[in-house]
């Protein structure tokens, strides 16, 4: 696949859009976060509060230059908050960037890969007996409570899957095996790019194809709603990046999450 600085810029402008609706979602369930984000410059500045793991700014260099005082601009949201400064860096981000981020102390915490389907390239396909459709949204709880295995999972990863749910812009899917739902997975769009996040499948069912039908499905999905792109977020090496690139994705590009190391 080849990428070109412009198509990275709207799949940061996606990923981008993703947290800043996950942002606005965690502000309504737990106000007492005080979330939010603000754009500075070409970055979507995320923060919501201490606890969550999206506070990170996103999309930085991606359309534009970026001075010292935009740069200040961005320390100042994370030090308000006493956090240190945390942003993405990608391959394709202006050079003018890395030559601030070389003048403080930063260390790289998180290796990601950007995954993406050409959906010109889209076919329909399926995978074994587990079936994959939207969710109504009188089933949104049902929902959550397969995602967090019915409360099992950590404060955060309850948090987190009650704020997908309540997302304005999210559709969410179930994967069913019989009447069983066993998997979970989560869709956005933004400018005819579609995001798919939030993929779950509950440990006694995997390895039985549901992963890959609840792929099918949100691709079928972005296609009707006349996406150019489907693109993927995961953690560079691991086994939701292997799944989703025996379905179609192809790499993109590797990005770093950078943070601030205060007081070194």
């Amino acid at each position: 696949m080849l990428i070109d600085r412009q198509l990275a810029a709207r799949l940061e402008a996606a990923d981008a859009h993703n947290l800043r609706h996950y942002t606005t979602a965690v502000g309504q369930i737990v106000p007492a976060s005080n979330a939010t984000t603000a754009l500075i410059g070409d970055a979507t500045a995320c923060y919501t509060g201490p606890d969550l793991p999206i506070n990170r700014a996103v999309g930085a260099g991606s359309q534009q230059q970026w001075d010292a005082a935009l740069f200040g601009e961005l320390a100042a949201f994370y030090h308000q908050r006493q956090l240190p400064v945390s942003l993405e860096l990608t391959p394709f981000c202006d050079p003018s960037l890395p030559a601030l981020l070389a003048l403080g102390n930063y260390r790289i915490i998180r290796w990601w890969s950007v995954l993406a389907f050409d959906m010109l390239r889209y076919t329909p396909f399926s995978s074994s007996s587990v079936q994959s459709r939207i969710i109504a949204a009188e089933q949104r709880q049902c929902w959550v409570e397969a995602i967090t295995e019915r409360g099992q999972s950590s404060p955060m990863g309850i948090t987190m899957a009650n704020a997908a749910a309540a997302r304005s812009d999210s559709q969410l899917f179930g994967a069913w095996l019989d009447a069983e739902l066993i998997g979970c997975g989560a869709l956005s769009i933004n400018s005819e790019v579609a995001t798919l996040f939030s993929t779950f499948v509950s440990p006694t069912w995997r390895r039985r194809g549901a992963q890959t039908s609840l792929i099918a499905a949100r691709l079928a999905y972005a296609k009707a709603q006349g996406c150019r792109w489907a693109t993927v977020l995961t953690i560079s090496g691991s086994d939701s990046q292997r799944i989703v690139t025996r379905a179609g994705f192809e790499l993109a590009y590797n990005k770093v999450t950078l943070e601030e190391q205060r007081g070194a």
